[in-house]
């Protein structure tokens, strides 16, 4: 038989009241590192990487933000530059300006004598007073001679009223003639905008 050892006796421990005992590992390591000053540097050199890495992200979105504004800009001049150079191409050429108020005096000549009874026997005066109104409408008024059907010569006031199309044609918006009328400017108006 063995003779039994005792082990000698321990005082228990007890916590010294200037020392508070850490409640996990990393409380215990962080507490032994917040004082070491290598380590406080290492970590303001890492945080200073990051905000680099931060800025350096920053400038690049920024610099793509101001590309994108710029061509953006760009494109939007150069339709604004397209569309000024025709209309003023189209608004301040004389001779097609002209063209245009004979298109309208003889669309309208052609749509008036299919009213007529004797269409050969229309006769117009010689100046065509073809305008722009308020609008930004063309009207033609003017009056026909032409006979009835009794061979007798009337005089009929007419008036026309058009919008020039993209192509620069004339498009019929209302014809008032003798007091009849066909097709509305109000309402041409409002389904134009």
């Amino acid at each position: 038989m063995r003779p039994l050892r005792l082990k000698p006796l321990r005082p228990p421990r007890t916590q010294s009241p200037s020392r508070e005992r850490p409640t996990s590992n990393r409380d215990f390591a962080m507490k032994d590192y917040d004082k070491d000053p290598a380590f406080q540097a290492f970590l303001q050199k890492d945080q200073g990487d990051v905000s680099l890495q931060d800025e350096k992200e920053d400038s690049e979105t920024k610099a793509l933000k101001v590309k994108q504004a710029r061509a953006a800009w760009s494109l939007f001049f150069l339709v604004f530059l397209a569309l000024a150079f025709v209309l003023l191409i189209s608004s301040t050429n004389p001779a097609a300006e002209a063209q245009f108020k004979t298109h309208v005096v003889e669309e309208t000549k052609k749509i008036i004598e299919e009213y007529l009874r004797a269409p050969a026997s229309a006769k117009y005066p010689e100046q065509a007073d073809v305008y722009k109104t308020k609008d930004g409408l063309w009207e033609y008024a003017s009056y026909v001679d032409s006979q009835n059907a009794f061979g007798a010569m009337l005089r009929t006031r007419f008036s026309a009223i058009y919008d020039k199309t993209t192509y620069g044609t004339p498009h019929l918006v209302e014809l008032n003639l003798g007091g009849r009328s066909t097709g509305s400017v109000s309402d041409y108006l409002r389904e134009r905008k």
